[in-house]
């Protein structure tokens, strides 16, 4: 049969290299075509193909987990580290890749360069802002003060990184665009009224536009998130070493909003 048959038989071999199935087949006895032999490769053939289309379903059985759920793991953007649940998930992947010996797993790292990128920047932005401010900051600060320097550093960080016009200019028009006046009553002038939340978000906004990431950052991420992934299984069970390949890095378009999402592979071990 051209049927991936050394995937399906590490999907359903055990420790002991033994393959139990069930095969119910069906046939007319009276049928003058009828062959038990046809029946039989027909059936064999048909589950085959239901195994290697959906081989973590099989898995997923085996350990009582959601097949969807071993299939792909979840990274938050601009991160490599697992979360609990991942981490979960992974640990019950690696106790199905026990009970079929047989069978190995491919781990291709995965960035998604928008999302991931973005998120990047933020890091990154935040980082600075928090190292400034822990470099000025005393314990008697409160949080009207914080607010303050963090102001003071968004704009300290605009004026230096801003490539191109008069920074000083550009924070000016900023808060300009970010200053109305109250209407007038009967006995009040008109009082100009600055929005601080606005022009601090804006002004966080640009700021996370001028940061780098270069595409080596990314490539990093990418391949950090499969070698942490691989250490993960290899911690529930370090036999596994052999077992447990390295792919290459994808680039994805994540559209999913829970994080990103990578996909790891089903493939016949030595041997099979």
């Amino acid at each position: 049969m051209s049927l991936p048959l050394g995937l399906a038989v590490a999907l359903l071999k055990d420790p002991e290299g033994k393959i139990d199935i069930d095969l119910p087949v069906r046939g007319n006895v009276d049928d003058p075509e009828f062959r038990f032999g046809g029946l039989i490769w027909k059936a064999l053939t048909n589950l085959v193909i239901k195994i290697v289309a959906s081989p973590f379903a099989l898995l997923a059985n085996l350990v009582g987990a959601e097949s969807s759920d071993l299939e792909y793991i979840v990274f938050i953007e601009g991160r490599a580290d697992l979360t609990p649940p991942e981490q979960e998930k992974i640990a019950k992947l690696a106790e199905a890749l026990t009970m079929r010996p047989a069978l190995a797993l491919e781990v291709s790292g995965v960035v998604d360069r928008k999302r991931d990128g973005l998120a990047m920047q933020k890091a990154k932005l935040d980082r600075l802002v928090e190292e400034r401010i822990a470099a000025v900051a005393t314990d008697d600060d409160d949080q009207a003060m914080f607010a303050e320097q963090q102001q003071a550093v968004l704009e300290e960080l605009f004026t230096e990184q801003l490539q191109v016009g008069d920074p000083e200019l550009a924070l000016e028009e900023l808060k300009a665009a970010h200053t109305t006046m109250s209407e007038a009553t009967d006995d009040e002038e008109p009082q100009e009224q600055f929005d601080a939340l606005a022009y601090g978000n804006e002004l966080r906004r640009r700021l996370i536009e001028l940061q780098p990431v270069a595409d080596a950052e990314l490539d990093a991420l990418a391949l950090e998130r499969s070698n942490n992934t691989q250490a993960a299984v290899l911690a529930v069970d370090p036999e596994l070493q052999n077992r447990t390949r390295i792919g290459e890095p994808q680039d994805v378009n994540s559209d999913e909003e829970e994080g990103i999402r990578m996909k790891v592979t089903l493939t016949a071990g030595a041997g099979e």
